[in-house]
Protein backbone atom coordinates (compact mmCIF):
# COMPACT_ATOMS: atom_id res chain seq x y z
CA UNK A 1 0.00 0.00 0.00
CA UNK A 2 2.60 2.52 1.21
CA UNK A 3 5.85 2.79 -0.69
CA UNK A 4 8.75 4.69 0.61
CA UNK A 5 10.24 5.97 -2.63
CA UNK A 6 14.41 6.36 -3.79
CA UNK A 7 13.15 7.70 -7.23
CA UNK A 8 15.90 7.56 -10.01
CA UNK A 9 14.30 11.07 -11.66
CA UNK A 10 15.34 14.61 -9.88
CA UNK A 11 17.71 12.11 -7.48
CA UNK A 12 19.24 14.73 -5.80
CA UNK A 13 15.97 17.08 -5.33
CA UNK A 14 14.95 13.98 -3.75
CA UNK A 15 17.64 13.30 -1.43
CA UNK A 16 17.52 16.88 -0.48
CA UNK A 17 13.88 16.51 0.66
CA UNK A 18 14.27 13.51 2.48
CA UNK A 19 17.20 14.89 3.88
CA UNK A 20 14.77 17.15 5.35
CA UNK A 21 12.65 14.61 6.26
CA UNK A 22 14.59 12.83 8.30
CA UNK A 23 16.23 15.87 10.41
CA UNK A 24 12.41 16.26 11.37
CA UNK A 25 12.13 12.80 12.09
CA UNK A 26 14.91 13.73 15.31
CA UNK A 27 12.98 16.36 16.45
CA UNK A 28 10.64 16.74 19.26
CA UNK A 29 6.70 15.77 19.48
CA UNK A 30 5.13 18.56 21.86
CA UNK A 31 5.20 21.59 23.10
CA UNK A 32 8.74 22.97 23.98
CA UNK A 33 9.46 22.94 27.52
CA UNK A 34 6.28 21.26 28.25
CA UNK A 35 5.43 20.52 31.63
CA UNK A 36 2.59 17.71 31.06
CA UNK A 37 1.25 15.80 28.48
CA UNK A 38 -1.93 16.52 29.31
CA UNK A 39 -5.22 18.00 27.08
CA UNK A 40 -5.89 20.39 29.33
CA UNK A 41 -2.11 21.93 29.32
CA UNK A 42 -1.90 21.79 25.71
CA UNK A 43 -5.28 23.38 25.93
CA UNK A 44 -4.05 25.78 28.08
CA UNK A 45 -0.27 26.80 26.87
CA UNK A 46 -0.17 26.03 23.17
CA UNK A 47 0.76 28.20 20.60
CA UNK A 48 1.47 27.96 17.15
CA UNK A 49 5.04 27.86 16.51
CA UNK A 50 6.62 30.18 13.38
CA UNK A 51 8.89 28.73 11.31
CA UNK A 52 11.91 30.08 12.91
CA UNK A 53 10.50 29.18 16.78
CA UNK A 54 9.90 25.44 15.25
CA UNK A 55 13.61 25.36 14.50
CA UNK A 56 14.85 26.71 17.75
CA UNK A 57 12.99 24.51 19.98
CA UNK A 58 13.34 21.43 17.62
CA UNK A 59 10.12 20.37 18.62
CA UNK A 60 6.60 21.13 18.18
CA UNK A 61 2.80 18.95 17.34
CA UNK A 62 2.27 17.76 13.83
CA UNK A 63 0.81 22.00 13.25
CA UNK A 64 3.98 23.24 13.60
CA UNK A 65 5.61 20.92 11.95
CA UNK A 66 3.48 21.58 8.53
CA UNK A 67 4.10 25.44 9.34
CA UNK A 68 8.11 24.66 9.25
CA UNK A 69 7.78 21.71 6.28
CA UNK A 70 6.13 24.39 3.91
CA UNK A 71 8.54 27.55 4.95
CA UNK A 72 11.29 24.70 4.00
CA UNK A 73 9.18 23.80 0.51
CA UNK A 74 8.71 27.09 -0.10
CA UNK A 75 12.09 28.61 0.57
CA UNK A 76 14.24 25.64 -0.98
CA UNK A 77 12.29 23.88 -3.14
CA UNK A 78 10.52 26.39 -4.52
CA UNK A 79 9.74 24.75 -8.03
CA UNK A 80 8.11 21.63 -6.03
CA UNK A 81 4.20 21.92 -5.94
CA UNK A 82 3.10 21.51 -2.18
CA UNK A 83 -0.07 21.53 -0.43
CA UNK A 84 -1.31 21.72 3.49
CA UNK A 85 -4.42 19.96 4.99
CA UNK A 86 -6.14 19.79 8.04
CA UNK A 87 -7.40 17.28 9.16
CA UNK A 88 -10.19 16.26 11.93
CA UNK A 89 -11.67 13.11 13.23
CA UNK A 90 -14.33 13.35 15.34
CA UNK A 91 -17.33 11.30 17.09
CA UNK A 92 -20.56 12.63 18.08
CA UNK A 93 -19.17 13.37 22.14
CA UNK A 94 -17.34 15.70 20.63
CA UNK A 95 -14.00 13.89 21.22
CA UNK A 96 -11.65 14.88 18.65
CA UNK A 97 -8.04 14.08 16.84
CA UNK A 98 -6.59 16.06 14.32
CA UNK A 99 -3.47 16.51 11.77
CA UNK A 100 -2.09 18.43 9.43
CA UNK A 101 -0.04 16.78 6.75
CA UNK A 102 1.97 18.33 3.85
CA UNK A 103 1.75 16.59 0.12
CA UNK A 104 3.89 17.80 -2.93
CA UNK A 105 4.44 16.56 -6.18
CA UNK A 106 7.52 15.34 -8.06
CA UNK A 107 7.83 13.81 -11.50
CA UNK A 108 4.00 13.02 -11.84
CA UNK A 109 3.65 11.21 -8.80
CA UNK A 110 2.01 12.64 -5.14
CA UNK A 111 4.64 12.07 -2.20
CA UNK A 112 3.47 12.26 1.89
CA UNK A 113 5.65 14.08 3.60
CA UNK A 114 5.43 12.64 7.40
CA UNK A 115 7.64 13.89 10.35
CA UNK A 116 5.41 14.60 13.28
CA UNK A 117 3.85 11.60 13.53
CA UNK A 118 6.28 9.32 15.01
CA UNK A 119 5.22 5.78 13.78
CA UNK A 120 4.61 6.74 10.29
CA UNK A 121 7.78 8.90 9.70
CA UNK A 122 8.95 9.04 5.96
CA UNK A 123 8.25 9.54 2.67
CA UNK A 124 5.19 7.71 0.77
CA UNK A 125 4.81 7.41 -3.27
CA UNK A 126 1.44 7.35 -4.77
CA UNK A 127 0.06 7.92 -7.99
CA UNK A 128 -2.45 10.65 -8.00
CA UNK A 129 -3.38 13.14 -4.99
CA UNK A 130 -6.30 11.25 -4.38
CA UNK A 131 -4.93 8.08 -3.86
CA UNK A 132 -2.30 9.93 -1.52
CA UNK A 133 -5.03 12.26 0.35
CA UNK A 134 -7.28 8.77 0.94
CA UNK A 135 -4.76 7.37 2.36
CA UNK A 136 -3.87 9.45 4.74
CA UNK A 137 -7.34 9.75 5.90
CA UNK A 138 -7.35 6.03 5.90
CA UNK A 139 -4.68 5.93 8.27
CA UNK A 140 -6.32 8.67 10.68
CA UNK A 141 -9.45 6.84 10.43
CA UNK A 142 -11.56 5.80 13.65
CA UNK A 143 -14.36 3.48 14.01
CA UNK A 144 -17.88 5.25 13.97
CA UNK A 145 -15.88 8.55 13.86
CA UNK A 146 -16.72 11.07 10.96
CA UNK A 147 -14.11 12.66 9.16
CA UNK A 148 -13.30 16.27 7.94
CA UNK A 149 -10.51 17.81 5.41
CA UNK A 150 -9.38 21.45 4.30
CA UNK A 151 -6.53 21.70 2.21
CA UNK A 152 -4.96 25.89 4.15
CA UNK A 153 -2.34 27.97 3.84
CA UNK A 154 0.31 26.90 6.75
CA UNK A 155 2.30 30.27 6.01
CA UNK A 156 -0.68 32.14 7.11
CA UNK A 157 1.85 34.62 9.24
CA UNK A 158 -1.91 35.71 10.80
CA UNK A 159 -2.02 31.94 12.43
CA UNK A 160 1.79 32.17 14.06
CA UNK A 161 0.83 32.50 17.97
CA UNK A 162 -2.68 31.29 17.88
CA UNK A 163 -3.69 28.92 21.23
CA UNK A 164 -5.42 25.60 20.55
CA UNK A 165 -8.92 27.09 20.61
CA UNK A 166 -7.76 30.20 18.14
CA UNK A 167 -6.71 27.73 15.33
CA UNK A 168 -9.16 24.98 15.87
CA UNK A 169 -11.73 27.76 15.66
CA UNK A 170 -10.30 28.77 12.73
CA UNK A 171 -9.91 25.70 10.85
CA UNK A 172 -13.21 24.75 11.62
CA UNK A 173 -14.74 27.36 9.74
CA UNK A 174 -12.84 25.72 6.36
CA UNK A 175 -13.09 21.90 6.90
CA UNK A 176 -15.89 19.93 4.87
CA UNK A 177 -17.29 16.40 5.54
CA UNK A 178 -14.15 13.75 3.44
CA UNK A 179 -16.24 10.89 2.32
Amino acid sequence: MFQLLLEDNNYDLFEKIKSLNERLNNYDYGIPNQLSDSDEYFEKYYKLLSPEEFEKYKCGVCWDYVVYESYFFKKYFSNIKFETYFQLTTNENDYYVTHTFLIFELDKNYYWFESSWKSECGIYKFNNKKECIKNIMKKCKYKNYKQYLCKYNALNKNMYGMNCKEYMNYMIKKIKLYN
